[in-house]
Order: C-alpha cells, then structure tokens, then sequence
C-alpha cells in the first residue's frame, strides 16, 4: 500500500561528517516542501553507523522537533540485523524521542534476500511514540 505524500529515504553507513550531512540534508529538503509527508526509511546498505552520529542524529531529531508546522507524520523503517534494530531502541527510548510514530520492520534473512522480496518475513515489529 502506498502512502500520499511519502517520502523515501535511502541509508547508507554513517561514519563520517558527509554521510551524516548528506542524511540531515535530505530530511531537511522534506520539510522544506511545506506539505504533510510520511518518511519511509530504507537501511539495507546499512553495516555500520558511529555512535558519534546516533547522539548527533539525537539531537538533530530534538531540534526538529520544534518545527512548527510539523510536517512529518510518520515513519516506517526496514531493518535487517539486530545492530541496526538495537541502535534504533537506543535512539528512541534513550537518546530522542520520536516526532511522529515510527514502526520498525526488521525482515527475516538479513541482507541476502532482495528488498523487493514481498515474501520475505517479518522478524520483529517495534512501534515508538513521541513523548
């Protein structure tokens, strides 16, 4: 089922100050459109991310937080290791609380599988709401 008004945004690693500034640019060129949006986040080339820039990601969550309108709302992420799905509890219950609620899917058969596979299993499926 496709959502009006969604936005896909495609991760790769976060090591370093570009890969991060590049993420935060692209969420940022979102809101910048002024209009309702869904985000849809996509981690299947995700194998490593700094903990740097899971707190930074933190605080940059926080300040968008007072956007007002807020655009943003929600957000689904597809997940494929515990890594990955561990760093996003992190992020939620400790570091930021969400804007809009995010539903996690972490997809059974980790990065093998393609992820058009509409076959593939889902594993676990966490929800986080704004506080």
């Amino acid at each position: 089922m496709e959502v009006q008004n969604e936005e896909l945004l495609i991760l790769s690693d976060i090591t370093n100050d570009k890969q991060y500034n590049t993420m935060t640019n692209e969420i940022d060129s979102f809101y910048s459109k002024l209009k309702n949006f869904y985000l849809k986040i996509e981690t299947i080339h995700v194998r490593n991310i700094h903990l740097k820039y899971l707190y930074k990601f933190g605080t940059y969550l926080n300040s968008l937080k007072h956007k007002n309108p807020q655009y943003l709302q929600g957000t689904i992420i597809h997940v494929y290791d515990d890594l990955n799905f561990n760093l996003l509890s992190t992020l939620f219950t400790f570091i930021s609380s969400p804007i809009a609620k995010v539903s996690v899917f972490y997809f059974d058969g980790g990065y093998t599988q393609p992820t058009a596979d509409r076959n593939r299993t889902i594993k676990k499926l966490k929800y986080y709401f704004p506080r």
